[in-house]
């Protein structure tokens, strides 16, 4: 609701972990399954989408996490969640 936020970016990626319940901010160390980002200008009112299909092919426990980034604020935005595959493709 402040204005135009130029050139943030939103980033996400999915990641194994080797159990669920993170409650800490963790890079991921073994590489990510999936990962991408996107850079726009936000705009005040505006909405934004976007869709991106993956597949995880081994069982385990993943972490899926998208975050904000450069958006000249005191604090950045994110969501992450806990998937658990138990059966691959």
């Amino acid at each position: 609701p402040h204005g135009v936020i130029k050139d943030a970016t939103v980033r996400y990626y999915v990641a194994s972990e080797e159990k669920p319940g993170r409650k800490s901010k963790a890079e991921p160390k073994g590489g990510t399954v999936t990962d991408g980002q996107f850079t726009l200008n936000l705009k005040p009112k505006s909405r934004v989408g976007a869709r991106v299909a993956f597949a995880l092919k081994e069982p385990g426990f993943y972490l899926l996490r998208v975050e904000t980034l450069n958006t000249d604020s005191d604090h950045e935005h994110f969501s992450a969640i806990d998937i658990e595959v138990e059966k691959g493709l």
